[in-house]
C-alpha cells in the first residue's frame, strides 16, 4: 500500500500491506530484505512509511495502532501506541507518516481526523485537526506529506480536498493557494485511500487517485498541470496507486496495490 526512499536514493522501502510486512530493495528494484514484527508483535496490515534524515524507518502499523520506528535493516528501536479516545495523545487507524528535516514525526490520525506530532522517539508535541467541513477542519484524512519542510500537505479525502497547514497547526492562506479541491476520491469505500507528496522546490503536488487509477499533478496554485495512469500504460488499464513518494532526484514512486508492483515515473 506504500513506499517510501531513503534520502540518499539506495533504498526503496515497501509495505506489504496485504502480507503484513516490510520489503526493502536496492534503487534498481534489488530485493534486499524484509521484516514482519516489531517487538514481539507482528504487524497488523500497515499503511505509511516514512524514512529520517538518519536512515531510520517508520511505519504506521495501522491496525495494531502503533507507530513503530526501526534501523534501516529493520532492528525495532522503539515503537508507541494507543487508542483511548480520553487521552489527548492517542490515535486510531494511524495511515502515514511524514518525517521533517530536525526529524519531527507527523501522524496521520485516521481514525480520529487529526493530525499527531512527536519527536523521533515518539514524545508526544501537539495536535491539530477536529472532524469537520470547515477551513482546518477534516474527514478521513489519510496522506500526508511535508514540503520542504515548511508546510504539511493532507490528503482531506472526504471532503475531496487537498489542506495544507503550518507546523503550528494553522491552515495556510497566505499568498500560494495551497487548499483546493480535487477531481478524485468520490467514495467511502477501503482502497479509497489517497496519499500525496510534493515540493516548493518542484512546484508541484501529486496525488494518487485510487479508484480511478490515476495519478494528478497540481501546481501549488491548485491547478491541474497532468494526469496519468498509474502503471504508465494505457489510460483504461486498471490498476490501484496508493502510496506515493518523491525520491532525492525528484522521481515520482507509486505502489500500485492491484498490480502489486512499484512504478517509478520520471518527469518530463
Amino acid at each position: 500500500r506504500n513506499v517510501a526512499v531513503s534520502p540518499d536514493g539506495e533504498r526503496v522501502y515497501v509495505l506489504d500491506s496485504g502480507n503484513n510486512r516490510v520489503q526493502y530493495f536496492d534503487a534498481a528494484g534489488r530485493y534486499l530484505g524484509q521484516w514482519d514484527n516489531a517487538f514481539g508483535q507482528r504487524f497488523s496490515e500497515p499503511w505509511g512509511i516514512a524514512v529520517d534524515s538518519k536512515g531510520n524507518v517508520y511505519m504506521a502499523d495501522t491496525w495494531n495502532n502503533r507507530i513503530v520506528k526501526t534501523d534501516a535493516e529493520g532492528t525495532p528501536l522503539t515503537f508507541w501506541y494507543a487508542n483511548d479516545p480520553t487521552d489527548a495523545r492517542s490515535f486510531y487507524g494511524p495511515r502515514s507518516i511524514a518525517i521533517s528535516s530536525d526529524n519531527t514525526v507527523y501522524v496521520c490520525d485516521t481514525g480520529y481526523k487529526r493530525i499527531m506530532v512527536y519527536d523521533e522517539d515518539g514524545n508526544f508535541i501537539r495536535k491539530f485537526g477536529v472532524s469537520g467541513m470547515g477551513m482546518g477542519e477534516l474527514d478521513e484524512p489519510v496522506g500526508i506529506a511535508l514540503l520542504d519542510d515548511e508546510h504539511l500537505a493532507v490528503a482531506d479525502t472526504w471532503n475531496q480536498r487537498e489542506q495544507d497547514f503550518d507546523e503550528a497547526g494553522k491552515t495556510i492562506q497566505d499568498g500560494v493557494v495551497l487548499v483546493f479541491d480535487v477531481n478524485a476520491w468520490y467514495t467511502q469505500s477501503l482502497n479509497n485511500k489517497p496519499y500525496l507528496t510534493g515540493s516548493y522546490a518542484s512546484g508541484a503536488i501529486f496525488i494518487t487517485d485510487p479508484e480511478g487509477s490515476l495519478i494528478h499533478q497540481y501546481d501549488l496554485n491548485g491547478k491541474l498541470v497532468r494526469t496519468w495512469n498509474a502503471d504508465g500504460g494505457d489510460i483504461d488499464h486498471y490498476s490501484m496507486p496508493t502510496g506515493i513518494t518523491m525520491g532525492p532526484d525528484g522521481s515520482i514512486w507509486v505502489a500500485d496495490a492491484e498490480n502489486n508492483r512499484v512504478d517509478k515515473f520520471i518527469l518530463p
